[in-house]
């Protein structure tokens, strides 16, 4: 009888424990994802000058030397003399906002005023003289 008992016991102890593992699944690691890159910051004069394509015939550095073939030379912006239209900071919002004429260089009149003052002063922050 203490056997049959004995018996009986274990059996329970042997459900309540196989019963106990099925209701708690063993949880998935996940591995953890890699760090993002440190972000890069990009004045907004600056991000604006490339996000409006200026980059493409004036150059990151102003210069004008880039690959593009181009009818008509481009301002190098670091020399006051090969402006057209004048080089302060008012003569080129203008050339932005209107094109110059002549030139392959288009108006930029969708641009809010914000947006072509700051093109327009680092523009201005590329010239040496």
């Amino acid at each position: 009888m203490i056997q049959k008992i004995s018996f009986i016991l274990a059996f329970i102890l042997f459900i309540f424990q196989f019963n106990s593992c099925m209701n708690n699944p063993v949880e998935e690691v996940k591995p953890e994802p890699p760090p993002l890159p440190p972000s890069i910051t990009v004045p907004i004069d600056e991000a604006l000058y490339r996000q409006n394509g200026c980059e493409a015939c004036h150059g990151s550095n102003g210069s004008g030397q880039v690959e593009k073939p181009l009818k008509s030379k481009p301002a190098d912006f670091r020399i006051r003399s090969s402006y057209k239209q004048g080089a302060n900071q008012e003569q080129i919002k203008k050339a932005i906002q209107r094109g110059v004429a002549g030139t392959e260089m288009k108006g930029y009149g969708h641009l809010t005023l914000y947006e072509v003052t700051s093109i327009a002063k680092y523009i201005k922050k590329m010239q040496q003289e």
